[in-house]
């Protein structure tokens, strides 16, 4: 095939124009991470990576000296069609099909009157978000310095997480607070004022002509953009290998004239589609409001078509089949379903003046996420009213805190919730992230969704079996490294709570003898029935890959996963996540779509800075990691 050659005159118009995209991307598609936010990322990782280095084993082999910068992979026999990749994006038209049917009057007037909701709801958020912002300043008295766990190592720091010491960290004095309670008022009647009922006939959805039947079947939603597009394709090409069927679509912030051959031939073929803002708002809307990255997945989610939705961020993997998960009874009975996050919750109790739902600190109703046994089995001289965790009180948000990476909602049952959480993400970085988390790892939007329901007092179903972690124990005795969460099969973890509340029903006791109950702890619930020595997992779900991404430049880049030039797996326990070869899987696809194919990704480009031979080094690489996990494949099957 012969290699095309753009003019160097060419070649600077092209980068030219690709500079002047990039600055209207900047602008349109800004993830919203400020210092602060930047900061809070870098935090989260070093707790992750604090947190495996305490509970993972530590490694005690040996091995080479340590040299992640690796060398240069071979470049010789390397192709690269680079003038053809270029042009991919020229010319070409725009093809997204909009919900209303432009020849049906009745879905033109739908989609009129879903544009006028949404157009509400926005200046109806602007109008009651205050326009002032905390200071975050925390008294020097604050007992939070770190996170604090729910291991029996941790529960020393419990005392951390009282009403006392809760409310004796972020500074928000009581004009604040009344402040933001008005504007909460304010906006939550507006809701209230909505006609946004559930609908749970086929007749009345198939005779309304509003938001309630805007939503129609199931799907998984992803954010896309920039690089989050190619990794949201590593995902669905993921779910397709466990023949999932569900369709899915793609959130597109920077909207219809980005990513086209990604959203026009690529996603086509797998039962996938792009959606963007202006399937809901008018171009006014979009461009008045400027939205941000924060408030990314509350968008995403309203864009969405379905109305049973299981938001997945791109750089997340489901590894297993997930066709029949909106038909489990406990989302079905809840409409919303959550994962945890490694440690316990840190929202301050001033949180619930803000929304004026007391906490009810004189009735102790759980011990962490044991929600099941008697109270009474953890009441001793030590652990008074005085001494229980905030969050342990009957009215207060429930551990574990969120980790986000995954939510499934019913949207007839929870548009509330969903409209709730758009403000809390809308006023978020000014106000509430901070109040919910106080600089918690994580800091940011993963609360929002489980404060919106608990107001609404809607249900949820929050998983009990914690997060796992895998990585690899790294050469040379340099210790282990934390690459990606694993979120657990929350139907099974529902069939063990229930057979825990089924037990206690039996007996006031459970399973546990007299000796065992002298010396009750929440390690003594969880791990009979979650996870201990003698229990089997639950299976894991989700392998949340955040840390670092799959994005093929930035590892090129760093050379990640080398030491001394040679390769290493980044994931190590293999039958832990169901003998899939995740590694193997995603560098196979990017191999195939990036290299081979082509496939035009704008974002690679100008991480390459445009440059042919960065491009076919890239290439290189990942052809030489795809050897790499072809031939150790059979040996990391075997090992687990």
């Amino acid at each position: 095939m012969a290699i095309f050659t753009i003019p160097r005159a060419s070649l600077r118009c092209l980068k030219l124009a690709f500079a002047l995209i990039l600055v209207a991307l900047v602008i349109v598609v800004s993830t919203g991470l400020n210092d602060d936010a930047s900061s809070t990322v870098s935090y989260y990782t070093q707790s992750i990576q604090e947190y495996v280095d305490t509970y993972i084993i530590s490694y005690t082999g040996t091995g080479d000296d340590d040299d992640e910068s690796g060398s240069d992979p071979d470049l010789e026999g390397v192709e690269l069609d680079f003038g053809n990749i270029e042009s991919n994006a020229a010319d070409q038209e725009y093809e997204h099909d909009m919900f209303a049917d432009k020849e049906n009057p009745a879905e033109n007037q739908m989609a009129s009157n879903v544009a006028e909701f949404f157009a509400d709801l926005f200046s109806s958020i602007e109008k009651h978000s205050p326009v002032t912002k905390s200071d975050k300043m925390y008294s020097d008295d604050c007992p939070l310095h770190g996170d604090v766990g729910t291991r029996p190592d941790n529960y020393k720091d419990w005392p951390k997480l009282t009403e006392d010491s809760l409310g004796n960290c972020l500074e928000v004095s009581r004009d604040e607070v009344e402040l933001l309670r008005l504007n909460h008022a304010a906006f939550v009647q507006d809701i209230k004022d909505m006609d946004i009922q559930e609908l749970t006939s086929d007749k009345a959805i198939s005779e309304d002509r509003g938001i309630n039947s805007y939503y129609r079947g199931d799907g998984i939603v992803m954010v896309g953009g920039d690089k989050y597009t190619l990794l949201s394709f590593l995902s669905i090409k993921t779910l397709r290998s466990f023949d999932t069927t569900l369709p899915v679509e793609v959130f597109i912030p920077g909207g219809e004239a980005y990513d086209t051959e990604f959203c026009n031939n690529l996603l086509p073929q797998y039962n996938a589609k792009c959606i963007y803002l202006s399937d809901i708002l008018d171009k006014q809307t979009i461009e008045k409001y400027q939205f941000k990255g924060y408030q990314y997945k509350s968008l995403a989610i309203l864009a969405s078509s379905f109305a049973n939705v299981l938001l997945v961020d791109a750089d997340n993997f489901p590894i297993t089949n997930l066709d029949d998960v909106f038909e489990a009874d406990v989302y079905k009975s809840n409409g919303l379903v959550l994962w945890p996050d490694f440690w316990r919750r840190t929202t301050t109790p001033k949180f619930y003046e803000v929304i004026d739902r007391p906490v009810n600190t004189k009735k102790r109703v759980r011990n962490s996420v044991d929600d099941v046994s008697p109270m009474d089995m953890y009441d001793n001289p030590e652990n008074d009213l005085d001494h229980i965790p905030f969050h342990d009180f009957q009215d207060a948000l429930p551990d574990m805190s969120t980790e986000s990476g995954q939510i499934m909602i019913n949207k007839r049952k929870h548009l509330k919730t969903v409209l709730l959480s758009l403000y809390y993400n809308f006023n978020g970085p000014n106000w509430y992230y901070s109040i919910f988390s106080q600089r918690a790892a994580g800091e940011g939007d993963k609360e929002t969704f489980i404060a919106a329901a608990h107001y609404f007092n809607l249900p949820y179903y929050q998983v009990r079996t914690g997060p796992g972690v895998d990585g690899y124990h790294k050469p040379n005795d340099e210790g282990y490294r934390g690459v990606g969460i694993l979120q657990h099969n929350f139907i099974q973890d529902h069939a063990r709570h229930q057979q825990a509340v089924a037990d206690f029903k039996k007996s006031k006791n459970g399973p546990f003898t007299r000796d065992q109950v002298s010396k009750y702890t929440l390690d003594t619930f969880y791990s009979h029935y979650f996870e201990g020595d003698s229990t089997k997992e639950v299976d894991i779900m989700f392998i949340h890959a955040n840390y670092p991404k799959f994005d093929p430049a930035s590892l090129y880049a760093g050379r990640d996963f080398m030491y001394n030039g040679d390769h290493v797996r980044s994931y190590s326990n293999l039958k832990r996540i169901n003998n899939f070869d995740l590694e193997l899987n995603v560098y196979t696809t990017l191999n195939e779509f990036v290299c081979n194919e082509r496939v035009y990704f704008p974002f690679l480009l100008h991480a390459l800075d445009d440059n042919e031979d960065e491009y076919a080094g890239m290439c290189a690489w990942i052809a030489s990691r795809l050897d790499f996990l072809e031939k150790t494949h059979e040996d990391a099957i075997s090992s687990n």
